[in-house]
């Protein structure tokens, strides 16, 4: 997936919550198939797009998770909340 500009925080944040799913539901094909040389590379694949599109979100807009957070301040409570409107 290609990024510009014009993409909103929303948009990016979609984007990263659909291949993070992709990612889980390969856990679950390779827990079924370990040997699938096809899911495992897909699964790489859909990995290194989430750490890319993580990488632009919080680039932009700060930390995704609380795991992110980095400074001397914490950063996550910046903004709203998950549950609340506009939240992560």
């Amino acid at each position: 997936m290609n990024l510009d500009a014009s993409v909103t925080k929303k948009g990016l944040l979609e984007a990263l919550q659909a291949v993070d799913f992709a990612m889980v539901e390969t856990q679950l094909c390779l827990d079924a198939y370990p040997d699938s040389a096809e899911a495992l590379e897909y699964f790489y694949r859909m990995r290194d797009e989430s750490d890319r599109l993580t990488a632009e979100y919080e680039k932009r807009y700060g930390p995704v998770t609380p795991m992110a957070n980095e400074g001397e301040r914490w950063k996550w409570i910046d903004g709203p909340w998950p549950w609340e409107a506009g939240g992560n």
